[in-house]
Order: structure tokens, then C-alpha cells, then sequence
């Protein structure tokens, strides 16, 4: 998902081969998000869901399903703040894989892409997603991270590994302790002061 990611963990016991078997695991489970999730990937299953045709319906994968009703929920709680179809805003602001802007968007350019964006225009029956216009794009970057850290979780849990933090691309799980005995550090870097200017046209 363009991030890099790291994995620290305190454990009594551990050889260099169960070690070298939980960093297999750990990279099968994030290639999987990858696969489903990642923008920055034109042959996962997002893009592809993306690249898809207006009124006409696409299977999707349980796990992908999943995190598209629990976007749906967030997104009912936080009043349409939190909206995973905000991906054509993304790009016509500059965010995302496709680079950096050199203008700021007009505001007809803003209202354009507005206008097929939101939750109501694409449905999901089981696992059926159809969406109303060939435009409408995903975008699960506020969430596939934090779904990755919980899975990678859940696996050094289920592996009777207690002690440990869990860092992609800033979205972060910690539980335990450092080998130290003391608490996990969070450390929030302070912004760098680079002014970019943007020419309006």
C-alpha cells in the first residue's frame, strides 16, 4: 500500500527458524491485503473493482466485503466524514500514487467529481458490488492499513506472542512490553516546514 512496515516482539524462546517461518507468515498475510486492497497495485482486486463497468455487477471477496461494510459503518457514525469513494478526490488533488499536483483543483472540477462520489453510489448485495457510475472509485486507504496491523495482531497472539508493536506506515498495535520491561514508545514526528506553493488557474 506504498508503506513500509516493522514488526518488533519480545519472546522467551524463539530459533532463527521459527523466527524466519513468522516473517513468511507475517509477508503472506500482508501480500494478501496487498492483493485485495492496494491502489498502488493495478493488479489487486480494488483496481480491478475500479477499472470495472457501471451497472454491472463484479464478485468480491469475503475479506474485501468485510471491510467495505465495516467503511459503510464508520461512515454512518462520522456522518459521511470518513468515505471510502473519496479515491477521484484523492487524485484531483494530488494524493495518492499518481504524484503531486501543480494547481489547485477548480471548484466545477471539485463539484464534477462530487457528484459520483458517496456511499449511495454503489451497492453491495452479498457479495455482488455494482456501482452507478463507470467513474466511482475506491479508496481504502483510511482503513486497509489499520485492518493489516489488527490481522498481523491476531497472528503473533495466535503464535503465544504477547509482547510486541506492530508499525505500517504509521498505523501502529501495542501490547506488552519492550525487553526492558518498560512500555512501547509512539513517537509523532513533527511536520517538516516545507511550503509548497500551488498555482491556481
Amino acid at each position: 500500500m506504498g508503506n513500509n512496515y516493522k514488526v518488533s516482539l519480545v519472546a522467551n524462546s524463539m530459533t532463527p527458524q521459527q523466527l524466519y517461518l513468522l516473517r513468511e507468515d507475517i509477508e503472506l498475510k500482508l501480500e494478501i491485503v496487498n492483493k485485495t486492497m492496494s491502489t498502488w497495485r493495478k493488479d489487486s482486486e480494488i483496481s480491478k473493482i475500479n477499472a470495472w463497468p457501471a451497472d454491472k455487477p463484479i464478485y468480491i471477496s469475503n475479506e474485501l466485503k468485510i471491510i467495505i461494510l465495516a467503511s459503510k459503518k464508520v461512515e454512518k457514525i462520522t456522518s459521511g466524514a470518513f468515505d471510502i469513494t473519496v479515491g477521484p478526490l484523492v487524485k484531483l488533488w494530488g494524493f495518492g500514487p499518481d504524484g503531486i499536483p501543480t494547481a489547485i483543483p477548480s471548484v466545477d472540477s471539485i463539484n464534477q467529481v462530487k457528484s459520483y462520489t458517496g456511499s449511495s453510489n454503489f451497492s453491495l448485495m452479498g457479495n455482488n458490488y455494482t456501482k452507478k457510475d463507470s467513474r466511482l472509485q475506491l479508496d481504502l486507504s483510511g482503513i486497509a492499513k489499520g485492518h493489516a496491523v489488527d490481522i498481523l495482531a491476531d497472528t503473533l497472539d495466535s503464535k503465544g506472542i504477547h509482547h510486541y508493536f506492530v508499525d505500517i506506515g504509521g498505523e501502529v498495535f501495542a501490547k506488552g512490553y519492550r525487553p526492558n520491561k518498560e512500555n512501547w514508545i509512539i513517537g509523532i514526528e513533527e511536520p517538516k516546514k516545507i511550503q509548497l506553493i500551488l498555482l491556481q488557474h
